[in-house]
């Protein structure tokens, strides 16, 4: 994963989903303190970890702006500068830089933000609802005021055709302005610090500019922001440059003094990672993210490396980590019987891999909550027994006593391949000698499987799989295309089994629902995804949608993880929770205290003879 860049991409979008509730009063330390009035920040705890006459992050430079550009490269192609919609490839650093929020996301602790176009916010006592007050100097890059208007705009907009995530949010929402410069949002049916964090973090539209355009449509013209940066240059599918916007109106504001350094961002599309790696160390580019070690270290006896002038730093994952791995299309007849998804599964060498081809620099996936609190990886307590019980169907014996962990070929290949001919044969295949192939015993069909994907990040994994699956029989491709055509295929199912790196929100809730529940639970005209109908899933999403405590939640989202895990769903490969990002070190430089949320995106400044911080 490109997580940890300077400008991180798609991990941001999980960042800016970190904030909510409220506080005020009292202490100028790090200790964290409650009170049932909110003014500066709001956090879904109700604790703050900076007090309201704080001045900016630890993280932030004490220096005036910088005045030096930063070159980047992007893997993927753009055509759209529109990232909050579903249509199109959007462009990177739209997302982080064009458009600013009510609030800003806290850089040190989850859940949590700072007042950026809010100056405060009060929270009813039933977490209902939520009254923001805005700042008098928010302005959109134009110089237009930004206002109550501009916000009710913003959910009115966005209700009907932005991303999922943003849908759900707002679906059951209303929105007043009670005058200029306050608007309120009330949920209805539901009580979540959760929802109010998340409204805080919609990037909030130029009405003016918006309501004679097609929100809902692919963006290739420039549009109108009031983030830190704008959008210079933009050559589509090839290059975007962002340029700081000198005196901003929120540059002195304690969310956003001391960050911001670089004076232009310049992502450029680069496919390849040889080419990124080689371009890095030509010095086309400041910074990249190292996901790929054995290639890195062939580049060892390169000048920059050899003479120390490039640096490698290594960031723990801070992120939900989902899952990661071939997922299967349950609309598939061939995939319904859990035995060929266990079969399949169980032939992935993924410790032979990690050791030979990636360094043993990653761990396996195992959860659909990976690194959060909601996941899973523990035996089930007694009441998740309780629940799992009135499934029995669902959940084999061996989940009653035992967390799920994917099984893998690396140990004993013959062992593995005779366990993964057992299971097909029990599920009504069998190896015919005369063709070679694991063919139906019914209609002696083939078992051929095309697995649609965008990117090469699979790669590895795939061909050691693929190698042990030719072995029984089995005729496995990958079908590689872009990712337009990819997101396109992917959302209206037009798959056998797919690649996807799957991440799940900090705080889940009814939005899984479009992920894994079964048709029944969908909208009018809302097709699910991998067509999954179970009991027990349906059963813990509609927990998790009607969960109005932490508990509630914790509970439903650890019940929809095991459903999940041992209905065998997906077959997972692997993930990194160690970020390494290169940089030159006569360029740039990461902040000196490195943040504690969201990967430093902001924090880092231009090199000056003070803050080398070698």
């Amino acid at each position: 994963m490109r997580i940890y860049r300077l400008l991180n991409r798609e991990v941001q979008r999980s960042a800016l989903i970190l904030l909510a509730m409220s506080i005020s009063t009292l202490a100028a330390t790090h200790e964290g303190y409650t009170s049932p009035t909110s003014t500066h920040g709001f956090s879904v705890s109700g604790e703050l970890l900076y007090p309201p006459s704080f001045t900016q992050f630890d993280a932030a430079s004490s220096s005036a702006p910088g005045s030096c550009d930063i070159r980047l490269a992007t893997p993927t192609t753009f055509d759209n500068l529109n990232p909050w919609i579903i249509k199109g490839r959007r462009a990177p650093g739209v997302f982080e830089f064009l458009y600013d929020s009510l609030l800003a996301p806290s850089v040190d602790e989850f859940e949590a933000g700072y007042g950026l176009i809010a100056t405060s916010v009060l929270v009813s006592d039933d977490n209902r609802s939520a009254t923001f007050t805005l700042h008098a100097d928010a302005r959109f890059h134009d110089g237009h005021p930004i206002t109550a208007s501009d916000v009710v705009f913003t959910a009115n907009t966005m209700r009907p055709v932005a991303r999922p995530f943003w849908r759900t949010l707002l679906k059951d929402t209303i929105v007043e302005a009670l005058s200029e410069r306050v608007v309120r949002v009330t949920f209805q049916g539901r009580s979540k610090p959760a929802d109010i964090l998340s409204f805080g973090t919609l990037p909030i539209l130029p009405e003016h500019y918006w309501s004679s355009r097609r929100f809902g449509d692919v963006v290739t013209d420039i549009p109108l922001g009031s983030g830190p940066y704008k959008i210079s240059e933009v050559e589509l599918g090839q290059s975007i440059k962002f340029e700081r916007i000198d005196d901003h109106w929120a540059q002195d504001l304690p969310s956003r003094k001391g960050r911001y350094d670089f004076k232009t961002i310049t992502y450029t599309y680069i496919s390849e990672n040889a080419t990124r790696y080689l371009s890095f160390l030509r010095g086309d580019l400041d910074q990249i993210g190292v996901e790929d070690l054995r290639q890195w270290d062939s580049y060892r006896s390169y000048d920059p490396v050899k003479q120390d002038l490039v640096k490698v730093i290594e960031v723990p994952a801070w992120w939900p980590m989902g899952m990661n791995g071939f997922f299967f299309n349950m609309r598939d007849a061939r995939f319904q019987d859990r035995r060929v998804r266990e079969a399949l599964a169980s032939l992935v060498p993924f410790d032979w891999v990690n050791k030979t081809q990636l360094f043993s620099a990653y761990e396996r996936t195992s959860s659909y909550f990976g690194n959060t609190g909601y996941e899973a990886s523990s035996p089930p307590t007694v009441d998740e027994q309780s629940w799992m019980d009135g499934f029995r169907d669902h959940f084999p014996d061996a989940a009653f006593s035992e967390a799920w962990r994917p099984q893998d070929a690396s140990a004993s290949t013959k062992e593995s391949l005779a366990h993964a001919l057992a299971l097909f044969e029990q599920a009504g295949w069998h190896y015919d000698e005369s063709s070679a192939r694991l063919v139906n015993t019914k209609d002696n069909r083939p078992l051929d499987i095309v697995i649609l994907a965008s990117t090469t990040t699979q790669d590895k994994i795939f061909g050691a799989w693929q190698n042990l699956l030719s072995r029984i029989g089995i005729d496995v491709t990958l079908q590689r295309i872009d990712p337009s055509s990819f997101q396109e295929r992917y959302q209206t199912g037009d798959f056998e089994m797919t690649y996807r790196f799957y991440i799940p929100p900090l705080h889940p809730g009814a939005e899984q629902i479009t992920q894994w529940g079964s048709q029944r639970l969908q909208d009018e005209g809302v097709q699910t995804i991998f067509g999954i109908d179970n009991a027990a899933i349906d059963d813990a999403l509609m927990k998790l949608a009607n969960a109005e405590t932490g508990s509630e939640r914790t509970e439903a989202a650890r019940h929809l993880d095991r459903a999940l895990q041992w209905g065998l769903y997906a077959i997972p490969t692997y993930q990194n929770r160690q970020v390494r990002t290169a940089y030159w070190v006569h360029r740039i430089a990461p902040p000196t205290v490195m943040p504690r949320v969201g990967g430093g995106t902001g924090f880092w400044t231009c090199v000056t003879a003070d803050n080398t911080n070698e």
